[in-house]
């Protein structure tokens, strides 16, 4: 540690500590063995504890991080702390985390907890060390993210993520990273110890060099995961440029400096902080990434900066609202893909203009915007090509402007969320599949995301047959370029598999669910959301198309109990399981009273999301009626009955079948009920 460099309340300093041979019997003063652990050596010491390496005795024998609480410290904050330490580690699975294997207390009396032993070094020093290129540091980087998401969604902030918390081993040649010292961690949800964790006024908790506003202080507002949103910003910025937004040696030793100038100032752009540097310090931080100063500015000036900024902007409203959506900008970024912390272009505006428009712009008005859009990014491609000679450049750009357009054109024909379906939509949308194609000619990622995009729309207007190929094909074009790794592979997975599921070949969609699931899991773990959502899709398939019932069954469950854990109350998808797993009660297992339970906690949600005449909550009072018709509630069966079918004719048509679903439920009601006047109604209807 510089000596210079202010100590702070943080979680415990876990960098080597010099000891002068392996036997613990060289550092007086240390006990040569802790329960079942033989000491070997000292590996770091803070203000509340020691670490050692240790070696397990019984049962298994292997090497473990000794953590044991300094002699004669039992106050309570630190006995609380302690705890809390060790129960964040408990409840968090993640190969990004360092595990907890074993707690106990010492004959003394003080609490001891054995953890994984990560033979790694931090992340700047793994990265300066193996020269690493500006964009293996980011991909390496979003692995972390991705494990401080698995601690988010456990239920845990680390309040004291910086690269020295980040020890990086190797594995199979493959870079690891592993979080460590939850010393200072945070519940979100349930508390981590029976404890009363205090933090005095004025007495912050952190590195100040990567703390937060509101965890220096300085906002006045309490701390929750956009703190480590924060840190991870600020972490970024240093593997980047080698600097970090505010130096406490340039502000001075104190940490109220630094919180101060945290406060009253902007720090610049990551590309304008290197640029200002003495040019042998840019030369020198130009080699550690195997470059040269002028490359390393612009490889980081435009999206990245941008990323940073976002990440570690004082007011967190403006940041990041998880490190997965970090993670997930990281990856557009690789992939050439525009990224959400970029302000809006010219191209978005345009698009946003057309969807403002849309019912008075006819298809040729549209055709024409389309055509004229592609021939000015043909000339900027052509003028920059000549210009920068950077392909890759120009196909982000051209992503950018394009992909903002048609992504905010084809989110219009959902009928389940939005309109209805419309014939200029539908025709415009089979005019813009051959032109995508052309006009990305060379742009492969770009063209990807368009025919995802195309393809999706298609699914969510039951037009299958030209939606597969385009999903599939988005499928191996990523496959081929990305790799086998990264949330647009996983979720081209799910979409394909989406379709294939609507298809003969139904059965197909099986293993691609389950990849899909594997996928999301390895990158955002156990509580993945987007692996809920393809356990949920997985379990509807084997219930309604393979007649696996019982799977279906556990997998409903499982997607349903771990989505009340994790998600808001009010999470559309939450509601959309319920809704699915209440048909299987009724349909199925023949409970439609659990059914129509699950039901009425749905309906609110899908109602606020988009409105009561939205066609996915009367989907929903459809077959709530249908559960009720059951149990002979007749009268609220016709209630919800009646309320569904004129919005479901509106907005998916007279002859779509869900609509159909509708008239034949209330004709089973009517006959239930007695009265087979009314029954006739529906039963002769042919949804004119």
């Amino acid at each position: 540690m510089n000596p210079d460099e202010p100590r702070t309340d943080s979680a415990d300093d876990l960098a080597p500590h010099p000891s002068e041979s392996e036997n613990s019997r060289s550092f007086p003063g240390h006990p040569e063995s802790i329960g079942p652990y033989r000491i070997l050596r000292l590996l770091g010491e803070g203000g509340m504890g020691l670490v050692y390496e240790a070696e397990q005795r019984a049962e298994v024998r292997r090497r473990v991080a000794l953590k044991v609480m300094r002699p004669g410290l039992n106050a309570d904050q630190v006995l609380a702390r302690f705890e809390a330490e060790r129960q964040a580690l408990a409840v968090m699975q993640h190969p990004g985390i360092a595990k907890l294997y074993d707690a106990g207390v010492t004959e003394d009396g003080r609490p001891y907890f054995a953890m994984e032993l990560v033979d790694g070094v931090p992340l700047t020093e793994y990265s300066d060390a193996n020269k690493l290129s500006v964009e293996d540091r980011v991909r390496l980087f979003v692995r972390v993210c991705n494990a401080v998401q698995h601690a988010h969604l456990k239920g845990v902030v680390h309040r004291d993520l910086k690269p020295t918390n980040v020890l990086v081993t190797e594995r199979d040649d493959i870079p690891t990273p592993k979080i460590i010292d939850f010393g200072i961690a945070k519940a979100t949800g349930e508390s981590l110890t029976a404890r009363t964790l205090v933090t005095e006024i004025g007495h912050a908790l952190g590195t100040p060099a990567y703390m937060s506003p509101e965890q220096s202080g300085a906002s006045g507002l309490d701390v929750d995961s956009r703190t480590d949103v924060y840190s991870l910003g600020v972490a970024l910025y240093e593997i980047l440029v080698g600097r970090l937004p505010i130096d406490p040696q340039e502000v001075g030793a104190q940490a109220f400096l630094v919180q101060l100038v945290l406060k009253e100032t902007d720090p610049p752009t990551p590309s304008t902080r290197f640029s200002t540097l003495d040019q042998p310090f840019q030369e020198a931080i130009a080699r550690f990434r195997q470059t040269d100063p002028g490359t390393l500015r612009s490889e980081v000036h435009g999206d990245l900066d941008w990323i940073v900024m976002k990440a570690i902007d004082k007011d967190r409203e403006r940041r990041y609202e998880t490190a997965n959506a970090l993670a997930a900008d990281l990856e557009r970024h690789l992939a050439d893909e525009p990224v959400l912390a970029r302000p809006p272009s010219a191209g978005y505006r345009a698009g946003k203009f057309v969807r403002r428009h849309r019912w008075g712009v006819g298809v040729a008005a549209l055709i024409a915007l389309l055509l004229a859009v592609s021939t000015v990014l043909l000339s900027l491609q052509a003028a920059q090509l000549r210009r920068e000679k950077n392909r890759a450049e120009v196909e982000a750009h051209n992503a950018e402007a394009v992909l903002a357009f048609m992504d905010d054109l084809f989110d219009s024909p959902d009928p389940y969320r939005g309109s209805g379906p419309d014939v200029t939509v539908l025709e415009m949308l089979d005019v813009a599949v051959p032109r995508l194609r052309d006009e990305f000619e060379g742009a492969p990622i770009a063209r990807a995301a368009a025919m995802d995009a195309i393809g999706r729309a298609y699914l969510a207007l039951e037009r299958i047959d030209d939606a597969r190929p385009l999903l599939e094909s988005a499928l191996d074009i990523r496959r081929s370029v990305l790799g086998d790794t990264g949330q647009l592979v996983a979720s081209s997975v799910n979409n394909y598999a989406a379709v294939v599921d609507e298809t003969d070949d139904f059965a197909e969609a099986e293993p691609l669910y389950r990849e899909a699931i594997a996928r999301y899991r390895a990158i955002d773990g156990e509580d993945s959301d987007m692996a809920l959502k393809a356990t949920a899709n997985l379990a509807q398939l084997l219930d309604m198309r393979m007649d696996r019932f019982d799977e279906a069954d556990e997998l409903y469950r499982e997607a349903i109990s771990a989505g009340e854990r994790i998600l808001d109350p009010a999470d559309e998808e939450l509601a959309l399981w319920r809704q699915n797993y209440a048909g299987f009660l009724c349909y199925v297992r023949s409970e439609p009273e659990q059914g129509a339970q699950l039901l009425q906690q749905a309906i609110p949600v899908l109602e606020q999301a988009h409105g009561p005449e939205s066609a996915n909550q009367a989907i929903a009072r459809s077959l709530l009626g249908y559960c009720l018709t059951d149990v002979a509630e007749f009268e609220q069966a016709e209630d919800q009955l009646l309320r569904a079918l004129p919005v479901l004719e509106t907005r998916l048509g007279a002859d779509h079948r869900r609509t159909q679903d509708a008239r034949d439920r209330l004709a089973r009601l009517y006959v239930a009920w007695g009265r087979p006047d009314k029954a006739a109604v529906y039963q002769e209807s042919d949804g004119t």
